[in-house]
């Protein structure tokens, strides 16, 4: 981000007509008419893109109404940065992008802030859990039989090395395979685009919990009808606990199972 700052916004805030006339543009009202845009727009895309890039993190790691928030703020803020301009101070108009922006990544702050409050083992401001002894890996499968196949290996092997108890592990691949095919057989047009299917797993709180992300055909394995076949019983059966979101285009589908001897059931 400071690399971007020095090399993009910089110069844009302290030459913006010299940038304009690199593009050609000669004309003294034109000229004159950039030295009040670009500079507060440049910043604007600045916080814009900070504030974008936070959407698909709170997504990713389940914080949904932080996602829900930034991605609707980040829509409107520019607009009544505007506005408030308009009505105060109307010849620096164009600040109010930036203003807007700039307000909603203070919100954004003050958010999670109190988020840790509540829950001491996120990180500051990306609200990624951090618990101690908490293992597991992450990764994104193409859309292939073959990779789900490949990572169903890697699922055992992890489930071996930490010595878990194998009708557990069993259990997890399982689920694991029903959604990802179900996702790649049913999810996508054409299954052959190079597109990918998140993948986290993770061991922690005396609990594995999977969670399954792809931007494929909206589909809810929660409500399932009994009619849909075997493998999402199953999936269903094998769960502690099973939740479906839809969020921006994205599926996510977060799975717990509880290990033996810890479990609801």
């Amino acid at each position: 981000m400071a690399i971007c700052f020095v090399f993009f916004t910089l110069p844009l805030v302290l030459a913006p007509q010299q940038v304009a006339m690199l593009f050609g543009i000669s004309d003294p009202s034109l000229l004159a008419a950039t030295a009040n845009a670009i500079p507060p727009y440049s910043l604007n895309i600045i916080f814009q893109c900070m504030v974008y890039l936070l959407i698909p993190i709170y997504q990713l790691y389940g914080n949904k109404s932080m996602a829900t928030f930034t991605s609707v703020s980040q829509s409107l803020a520019p607009l009544l940065g505007m506005w408030l301009m308009v009505v105060v101070a109307p010849d620096y108009v164009w600040w109010g992008f930036a203003l807007g922006q700039f307000v909603v990544l203070l919100l954004i702050v003050v958010l999670a802030f109190f988020a840790r409050l509540r829950d001491s083992s996120l990180m500051p401001f990306l609200l990624i859990p951090r618990r101690k002894g908490c293992v597991g890996f992450e990764t994104s499968v193409p859309l292939s039989i073959d990779s789900v196949d490949a990572l169903l290996n890697e699922i055992h092997a992890f489930f071996k090395d930490h010595a878990l108890a194998e009708p557990l592990g069993m259990h997890v691949e399982v689920c694991s395979e029903e959604l990802l095919k179900n996702i790649i057989e049913h999810g996508f047009e054409n299954p052959g685009d190079k597109r990918y299917i998140d993948y986290r797993l993770s061991l922690v709180d005396s609990q594995v919990r999977v969670v399954i992300t792809d931007d494929g055909k909206a589909f809810n394995p929660v409500e399932y009808d009994k009619n849909t076949g075997l493998g999402l019983l199953l999936v269903k059966g094998f769960c502690d606990e099973i939740k479906y979101d839809y969020l921006f285009n994205q599926n996510m589908v977060t799975l717990c199972l509880y290990l033996y001897g810890r479990s609801k059931r």
